[in-house]
């Protein structure tokens, strides 16, 4: 049907693709490196060849309220191979605190972090950067936050930090101390990556390895594709006469005129769509592309 033939019954239909939002403490695995888009390594210069962490251990010192679970690099220092990429594990809303003595004497907090949350810490100075690595599953534009701050509450982390895209840094800053915090946010717009393309998530000592324990959140959503489909709009998806291998009439709806779209049979099954029967002005949700039999399953 052309678009000039609608007239009032022509229903709008925008089919939206669901949120896509990597967490990078709920996605944290200490049994599989890489875990799906996340990798946990480091890099012997900024921008470096990654190197995959191999090696897992438990904190040496004392921990109270949970447990702290690691991925080592290959530096030894003291006790514990060094760089760190760690989980806090602990019950939710709790805070995990780690000491520097014994059960008996448990000394002076050294480290606290939200139950759940990540912690790195760099290696030597001069032997590269601890790195946490997102890859992009497909090409689109996803919105990234990235936090990081000082989880030393003793004497307080001094660290060079990093957000790179393929290399190249969308943001550097310095963690200078107990209560110094880093933001990177990319804006609610987004930034373009291809499939495959990198996220690294960089830490550094900035000049030595006391104190220096980071703690980093990070989330990086795709951002959903939108396409509209209706009269007037023909530089996306116009309405035509039902086919069986890329449209479906997908009433009946409130006002119990049929709305016929031709969608390519490629679009993801987990599509929604949803229907208009004024312009616009009120949305009601049908289906999804797979329950109607289109889409790729």
């Amino acid at each position: 049907m052309k678009g000039s033939m609608c007239f009032a019954f022509c229903m709008v239909i925008s089919l939206t693709a669901r949120a896509q939002i990597w967490d990078l403490a709920d996605n944290f695995s200490i049994d599989r490196n890489p875990n799906k888009q996340w990798s946990y390594g480091s890099t012997p210069t900024l921008g470096g060849a990654f190197k995959t962490f191999t090696v897992t251990s438990t904190i040496t010192f004392q921990v109270r309220n949970g447990a702290v679970a690691e991925w080592n690099g290959t530096y030894l220092q003291g006790d514990e191979l060094f760089p760190i990429v760690a989980k806090y594990y602990g019950d939710p809303g709790t805070t995990v605190t780690v000491f520097s003595g014994t059960k008996e004497d448990p000394g002076i907090n050294l480290i606290q972090r939200s139950a759940n949350g990540i912690v790195m810490h760099p290696t030597l100075p001069g032997l590269g950067y601890g790195i946490i690595r997102w890859t992009a599953p497909q090409a689109g534009t996803y919105v990234i936050k990235v936090s990081f701050f000082s989880a030393d509450i003793n004497v307080g982390a001094t660290t060079d930090v990093h957000v790179q895209r393929n290399h190249v840094s969308l943001f550097d800053g310095d963690v200078n101390g107990i209560r110094s915090v880093q933001n990177y946010f990319s804006g609610t717009g987004g930034i373009a990556l291809g499939s495959g393309d990198v996220i690294d998530l960089a830490v550094g000592p900035n000049g030595d390895l006391t104190a220096d324990s980071t703690g980093v959140d990070a989330t990086i959503q795709l951002l959903p594709e939108v396409v509209n489909c209706f009269p007037g709009n023909e530089s996306f998806y116009k309405p035509v006469k039902p086919s069986n291998s890329v449209s479906s009439n997908v009433s009946p709806n409130i006002s119990g005129k049929p709305s016929i779209c031709a969608l390519p049979s490629s679009k993801p099954a987990s599509w929604y769509i949803r229907t208009s029967w004024d312009g616009g002005v009120t949305w009601q949700w049908v289906e999804t592309l797979g329950s109607l039999g289109l889409g790729e399953h």
